[in-house]
Order: structure tokens, then sequence, then C-alpha cells
């Protein structure tokens, strides 16, 4: 199934994919196997990285400016940190 053009990264339990374009502030998300479009999450700035928890109940956006955690459940976001930027979190 087609998707989106983009740098991407999948959750370690095989749910989920990201996809999100370089310098862009977006982030789709598609649900494993079938590729179904899920969510649309929106960061400040451009993303510099993407990152699922371990067990794909989080999604973490991170850039210069800032880091979000979202939610898998509701994809709603549940932590904001600005001014700090760590790329990898989990």
């Amino acid at each position: 199934a087609p998707t989106i053009a983009g740098r991407n990264r999948q959750s370690p339990d095989g749910r989920w994919l990201g996809v999100f374009s370089q310098r862009s502030s977006s982030l789709s998300v598609y649900r494993r196997p079938g590729l179904e479009s899920v969510a649309q999450l929106t960061h400040p700035t451009s993303i510099a990285a993407v990152t699922f928890s371990p067990q794909g109940d989080e999604v973490t956006l991170s850039s210069n400016r800032g880091v979000e955690q979202w939610s898998t459940a509701t994809w709603q976001p549940t932590r904001r940190l600005t001014n700090f930027n760590v790329l990898k979190l989990y």
C-alpha cells in the first residue's frame, strides 16, 4: 500500500509505521500490516527523529526545539519538553 514519501520508523512491536519528510513538522502514522492511515501528528518545528516506545504505546517526536511524546491509543500528546533535544529516548 502506498504511503507518503520520506524517512520512516517502525514500532518495535510491529504495529505502527511513522513516516515524515525532511524538514517537515508532520508525522503520518500507519497501522501495520495493511498500512491503514491512522494519525497525522504535528510538531512545532521540523522533526529530526521519531522513536516508538518498546511496547508501541507511545511515539516520541524530537527536534532542535524540543521533544513531544504522543499516546498511540488516543493520538494525543502526553508530554512536552521544551529547550530539550534528545534524538533517541528508548
